[in-house]
């Protein structure tokens, strides 16, 4: 990446700090706090449930979180449901290997049961099974007396009843362990909750094995609410240092009690992620600003604290799974035609509840809850223009037979060791799907490049097959940035733009589009598929509350978008639902596009994300048929569109853009006399911005950024002033010989901190905050030169000058 940075990118700064469009701001290009271009794209689930979890265990599952990391490595197959020497027929799956190894994945199984599954399936004898029929033994306490209870019993049994028991116990007003295994004056469940919770961490490390495979430490957070709502969270964390137990909802029960207590028990270089999953099943919930009723029976409004923290620890959410697609939903705030995809329930009809319809509510679908967001940074003053529902997303699967990322149709699949069969498949589970994977773009395979990559939101989520995404957005694109080789266009696309998970502000320019380009390329799974279409989706709020609109953007087999519906053609691809053959000669392996939103109006917040569409396929269930003989079910479509979805990207306006919306027209009509009237505004007191608008008139001048050597000859050994672009406000600061910068407050009093320069940047640290480093620019003026900084603690962005004065100490 270059050093310098055009002329144009410096004027862009000067007028978005001035006194026209105050308070607005802009980033230098390279400023943002990304890495380079990375180039590997890598496929996971971060949703995988063994048999410690006691949903899964009482439902046959034999697999442990040791198998599930050999399963998603390729290194071993395993059996789906009761398959061993004893198994009825008709219990009997098949034994499976994933069709391709993934390279990351976590077991996450639930924190709720864990110490439950030590207790009652792991002997507390050294010498083999206790004699738990001795019911007169008065030395039986601790495990054993938990080992040999009448719960326990059931649990070896596999008395499913136990998990209906369990799950209706956890919508008490005040949940309670089960008095039989964990007696309320004991501490064994906890201590079996501890000694589990290090056995998946050296699982997990284990199988952990960059740059081949990672493997993430992580469990499930798994309230259960009157209603059926569910509110269930993954936790992932980013190394080997972790909490030393797990929270359960035991312990923590609503979202905003789980993320305070993360904050407080995984601290230090301990970082984690939440990942909340099937906002479709939360009975309208998820994005509501008010927690269901807490087992106190108390409501609880989100506050800011609540907003911030779920904002920071929070980043993505799972939008495709075993339990349908929580994307959108015909019927509530859409007609998009693609909405009705794998969905547990039937179409809505407005707000009118269908059987089994209780999820027919807007804040149970991703789409409505980003666009609230929205409305929310907007309209909620106490927020602070924070939006609360700004998520990017992943796909995974919530397997219970601990065989992460077998997601492919024409395996055998199934949620479940209960759907080992064809024929349980699809009297039991016909509406379910097999569950989607998590795609993430990185420089490597390690724990910290995925888990990094995860956080700024660089991932998708695909509905199973591994369909490669990128979407990115940026003022200066050119229109046909598309047609560029590879590498070039993802140079060109990161160093003047962001990626998916981004954020694109007000950018007025001179000679500059008024509105952002977007750059959306997409890859099949070469195992899957050909690519049918890209679309853009959009949502936006105004005056008159939020929309969306969905735009094809690039159609295969040459055809082209409708200019007023925006939709591709059909491409004419054709499924022979008793082979299951498809046409395997439409479609395209790549699609493509450099595209502009029409509707583009800069003073509306608005979000786009990309969704990518294969050709139709058989769906598992016509698979399921086709081997018993008999029709296609009726319930459902025979066929499936394959899909991913990008995170979104992010537009917001600055405070000023409608006042700026008059000088955005004045520039586009007559430059020149726009440069003669902000020539005229310009007084005295901003020689920096006059100058910067006198070297557009002279096309000549770029600023260029200075080098460690250039940044240590400007400052060390010498007071400057900062004079602060946004307010006016200057201080005065000594960078000594010695490493101290020195904030002159006034002749008596300085306050000292370190500094460091290197890597072309000047390095500080303030108080407890981190390192943080601005880099500096130089701009000649008429008569002199003048330094502009980007500091990175405010995502590069401008707007500091460094003046230079003549005495040196």
């Amino acid at each position: 990446m270059t050093n310098n940075i055009t002329l144009k990118t410096a004027i862009r700064t000067a007028l978005m700090g001035s006194v026209l469009v105050a308070g607005s701001q802009t980033a230098f290009a390279g400023e943002k706090n990304l890495p380079r271009k990375p180039q590997q794209v890598l496929f996971g689930d971060l949703h995988v449930h063994t048999n410690y979890s006691l949903d899964s265990y009482l439902f046959n599952n034999a697999n442990d979180p040791n198998d599930a990391y050999l399963f998603a490595k390729g290194e071993k197959a395993l059996p789906i449901g009761n398959c061993g020497d004893d198994a009825a027929p008709d219990d009997c799956g098949e034994t499976l290997r994933i069709s391709a190894p993934l390279d990351f994945a976590a077991v996450t199984d639930h924190a709720e049961t864990m110490a439950e599954y030590l207790l009652c399936t792991v002997s507390p004898s050294k010498q083999g099974e206790p004699d738990c029929d001795d019911v007169t033994n008065p030395n039986r306490e601790g495990w054993e007396k938990s080992y040999c209870s009448d719960d326990c019993k059931g649990v070896r049994d596999l008395d499913t009843s136990l998990f209906t028991e369990v799950q209706t116990e956890l919508q008490e007003d005040e949940p309670q362990r089960r008095e039989d295994i964990c007696p309320s004056e004991s501490e064994i469940c906890h201590t079996a909750s501890e000694t589990i919770w290090k056995r998946f961490q050296k699982i997990a490390n284990l199988h952990n094995k960059s740059p081949n495979f990672t493997a993430f430490i992580g469990y499930e957070h798994s309230p259960y609410f009157t209603g059926g709502g569910k509110f269930h969270r993954n936790i992932i964390f980013r190394g080997t240092l972790v909490p030393e137990n797990v929270l359960s909802a035991y312990d923590v029960y609503t979202a905003h009690e789980l993320l305070e207590q993360l904050d407080h028990t995984c601290t230090g270089k301990c970082e984690a992620l939440v990942i909340p999953h099937n906002p479709n099943l939360s009975n309208g919930m998820f994005f509501a600003t008010m927690e269901p009723k807490t087992p106190d029976g108390k409501e609880h409004s989100y506050s800011l604290e609540d907003y911030e923290r779920r904002s920071r620890l929070e980043p993505l959410i799972e939008i495709h799974q075993v339990k349908g697609n929580s994307e959108c939903r015909l019927g509530l705030g859409t007609t998009d035609e693609f909405c009705q995809f794998e969905e547990k329930t039937h179409p809505c009809d407005g707000f009118v509840h269908q059987e089994p319809g209780f999820n027919c509510l807007e804040d149970s679908y991703v789409r409505n809850g980003l666009k609230k967001g929205l409305k929310l940074a907007e309209e909620n003053t106490e927020l602070n223009g924070l939006n609360p529902f700004k998520y990017g997303f992943i796909g995974s699967t919530d397997t219970h037979n601990a065989t992460p990322g077998l997601t492919a149709e024409f395996q055998p699949v199934g949620g479940s060791p209960s759907d080992a069969t064809p024929e349980a498949r699809l009297e039991g589970g016909s509406l379910n799907n097999p569950g989607g994977l998590a795609g993430v773009w990185v420089e490597k395979n390690t724990r910290g490049a995925i888990f990094d990559a995860l956080k700024r939101k660089e991932a998708f989520g695909t509905s199973g097959s591994r369909i490669k995404v990128r979407f990115f957005a940026g003022w200066d694109y050119p229109s046909n940035l598309h047609k560029y080789p590879s590498e070039s266009m993802l140079q060109t696309a990161y160093e003047k733009g962001v990626p998916m998970g981004g954020d694109i502000n007000d950018d007025l320019v001179l000679n500059q589009p008024e509105e952002p380009r977007f750059l959306v390329w997409a890859a099949k799974d070469p195992l899957s598929a050909n690519l049918q279409r890209l679309q853009i989706i959009k949502g936006w709020t105004d005056t008159d509350g939020t929309h969306e609109k969905v735009y094809d953007v690039a159609c295969s087999d040459g055809l082209v978008p409708d200019s007023s519906t925006y939709r591709c053609p059909d491409n004419g691809v054709q499924v022979d639902l008793k082979t299951c053959n498809y046409s395997e000669f439409k479609g395209a392996s790549e699609l493509k596009a450099t595209w502009t939103d029409p509707e583009f109006d800069s003073s509306h917040r608005a979000f786009y994300y990309a969704r990518i569409l294969e050709n139709p396929t058989c769906r598992w269930s016509t698979y399921d048929a086709n081997t018993l003989g008999i029709e296609p079910l009726k319930e459902v479509s025979p066929t499936v569109q394959e899909r991913a979805w990008s995170s979104p990207i992010w537009y917001t306006p600055s405070t000023t853009a409608i006042k700026a919306d008059k000088i955005g027209t004045a520039i586009q009509e007559d430059k020149k006399a726009v440069i003669n009237k902000l020539l005229n505004l310009l007084k005295a007191k901003k020689p920096l911005l006059q100058a910067l608008i006198e070297q557009l008139a002279a096309k000549r001048y770029p600023a260029q950024k200075l080098s460690t050597r250039q940044i240590g000859k400007l400052l060390q050994g010498k007071t400057v002033t900062y004079l602060n672009r946004r307010d006016g406000s200057t201080s005065e600061v000594l960078f000594t010989q010695k490493g101290k910068r020195e904030l002159i407050l006034d002749p008596d009093y300085m306050v000292s901190t370190p500094y460091e320069i290197r890597d072309d940047q000047l390095y500080e640290r303030s108080g407890r905050d981190k390192e943080h480093g601005t880099s500096i620019y130089q701009v000649r003026g008429d008569s002199q030169f003048h330094y502009i900084t980007c500091d990175s603690r405010d995502n590069g962005y401008c707007n500091w000058e460094i003046i230079l004065k003549s005495k040196k100490r």
